[in-house]
């Protein structure tokens, strides 16, 4: 996937709660996901800091994708990128 989006979340290891996960949205995500960068493909790197992330977080930071684009979309033109493959596999198994 040619776009490459990094997350900037210092001082954590845990990722957790709705609030969280919207506002790294707003504030990362918000203008960089357009619909062209979406569907030219797009791969969301978390920090290798992060070892765990929560399913409110993830349901707090694709809530808006999920309505304006579906969960088909964002599983077939979003990547994620973590610093495990288990944790990267919890994150998909959270996208429902």
């Amino acid at each position: 996937m040619p776009n490459l989006i990094e997350l900037e979340i210092p001082n954590h290891k845990a990722l957790g709660g709705t609030a969280f996960g919207k506002l790294i949205y707003q504030e990362q995500l918000k203008e960089r996901l357009t619909p062209e960068v979406i569907k030219q493909g797009v791969t969301i790197k978390f920090p290798d800091s992060i070892i765990a992330i929560g399913s409110f977080f993830m349901d707090g930071l694709l809530e808006a994708l999920k309505k304006s684009i579906g969960i088909y979309a964002i599983r077939s033109n979003i990547r994620f990128i973590t610093s495990s493959s288990e944790l990267t596999k919890e994150i998909y198994l959270d996208i429902d």
